[in-house]
């Protein structure tokens, strides 16, 4: 059995070090009977991939019966859905994965850390249905814009008539009339499009 630490700071927060971290740990580690075999440190944004994490790494040296000490749980993780995809990956390999922040010690054939597993797998769908509605909403506003998606800024359908859209404007006639009766070419039914078109395009 080897005692793991994992060690990571984002690159732009430089209140970070992980000199504090592995001293944390080292405590903990101390007070709880053990000590550290192997290290894995990075200077590093949680917004890289696994491999740039060295995440990957950690999961190939890992084997049964292994113990992985973070001091909390954001270093193993940027989001909910990835820390529960990295621990349930742990535990398949019986390795015990231990979060002093959270106090969270989570093993194998153990009744609370099953009950902490369900909650963290609670947690990640309702993460990833609040991801999944933010973006079809960000997408739906986008395509009421005109915005064809997946192109660079500036093809809207409302590109066309910018001119006449700012003159509208600036004579105080109201976005709701300019959509309605001043583009009948388009078929508006209601302003929003506008209202986002004129924001991201007329405003930004």
């Amino acid at each position: 059995m080897e005692v793991y630490q994992y060690l990571r700071i984002s690159t732009n927060d430089g209140r970070q070090t992980t000199k504090n971290q592995a001293s944390e740990i080292k405590k903990y580690a101390e007070e709880n009977g053990f000590r550290i075999d192997q290290t894995i440190e990075v200077e590093i944004s949680s917004r890289k991939n696994n491999k740039d994490r060295r995440i990957d790494e950690l999961l190939e040296r890992l084997e049964k019966n292994d113990i992985l000490v973070c001091s909390e749980i954001s270093r193993l993780g940027r989001s909910t859905s990835e820390v529960i995809d990295i621990v349930n990956a742990l535990i398949a390999k019986e390795v015990r994965v231990i979060f002093i922040k959270q106090n969270m010690d989570i093993k194998q054939n153990d009744i609370q850390s099953q009950v902490m597993i369900t909650m963290f797998a609670l947690f990640s769908s309702i993460e990833r249905s609040l991801l999944s509605e933010r973006v079809k909403s960000s997408l739906q506003a986008r395509k009421e814009a005109g915005v064809v998606l997946g192109r660079p800024k500036g093809n809207s359908k409302y590109l066309p008539f910018k001119k006449r859209i700012q003159k509208l404007l600036k004579k105080g006639v109201s976005v709701r009339k300019i959509a309605l009766t001043h583009l009948p070419e388009l078929e508006l039914k209601n302003p929003t499009g506008l209202h986002l078109f004129i924001k991201t395009e007329l405003t930004s």
